[in-house]
């Protein structure tokens, strides 16, 4: 005698998602809006080979998936620390960019700082992860172990060479007497 198949709530809830997903359906015309994927609290590590190379952490993410479009609050990305560079995080409340370009730009309080180095801090950046390179053409503040540099005009920093930092002018230097 064979017993009833008995299922709680959330088994057949699962059940109906997995057949409603399985489920065929004609294609729908999406147009040159492809529907939006959103994310809250996203985490991504990045890697090359069996290598951790970097990692990132949004509060929010929107993704656009036909174009690779993505849009991220309270973001904040990490370039781990390779043999001939110290770690190098860039942190920014405003992040849009593209997934297949490897470009972003950063608006609103952007920090870029080196591990146990200097922090530069401007109003926005673009970040080029395959040129290896973050420039703003806003001012930046950058500050050090005993000295603060305010330049007017942007800067380039070149994160693939250790200490790759050019800076626009006019520049303004502080030494010493700082906390």
């Amino acid at each position: 005698m064979n017993s009833p198949i008995k299922l709680n709530g959330w088994e057949i809830l699962l059940g109906a998602c997995l057949m409603t997903a399985c489920t065929a359906r004609p294609p729908s015309d999406l147009g040159d809006n492809p529907p939006e994927i959103q994310l809250e609290g996203v985490g991504v590590k990045y890697f090359r080979g069996n290598e951790l190379r970097a990692v990132v952490r949004a509060q929010q993410a929107t993704l656009r998936r036909g174009s690779g479009d993505l849009t991220a609050q309270s973001a904040r990305l990490r370039f781990l620390a390779q043999s001939d560079r110290p770690e190098i995080e860039v942190a920014a409340r405003e992040a849009q960019g593209n997934l297949n370009s490897q470009q972003v730009v950063a608006r609103g309080g952007v920090r870029i700082a080196e591990a146990g180095g200097a922090a530069g801090v401007t109003e926005a950046a673009a970040l080029d992860a395959k040129a290896h390179r973050v420039s703003g053409d806003q001012p930046v503040d950058l500050v050090g172990a005993g000295y603060r540099i305010r330049s007017q005009k942007g800067f380039v920093l070149d994160f693939s060479a250790p200490g790759a930092l050019a800076l626009e002018g006019p520049i303004d230097t502080t030494v010493g007497g700082l906390p």
